[in-house]
């Protein structure tokens, strides 16, 4: 879990000299698109959970990051998210696509 715990806070770090906004509000209260956007405004990098199961629980989270002109796509990553059984997330694993 340290290797998870330390691309996390990669992540955060990388996150943190950007805006961003949630959007799209699912009907248990859960946003389902993220958006994070550079200094210019440009969009930086989207990511989206999908694939929801009976609980609310969402079983994909996709992340497209796009080049400086905020429309370009650079790359996308999928990963597969789990929960125990209270609905609490409890791992995430990329998926090649």
């Amino acid at each position: 879990m340290v290797g998870a715990t330390n691309e996390v806070n990669a992540q955060l770090a990388e996150s943190a000299t950007y805006d961003f906004e949630l959007k799209n509000k699912d009907i248990n209260d859960i946003y389902v698109d993220f958006e994070e956007r550079r200094a210019d405004a440009n969009l930086f990098r989207k990511t989206t959970l999908s694939n929801a199961d009976a609980n609310g629980n969402y079983l994909t989270e996709t992340q497209i990051r796009y080049d400086t002109d905020g429309t370009t796509v650079l790359y996308t990553d999928a990963f597969d998210l789990g929960y125990d059984v209270d609905g609490v997330l409890i791992s995430r694993s990329e998926v090649i696509i």
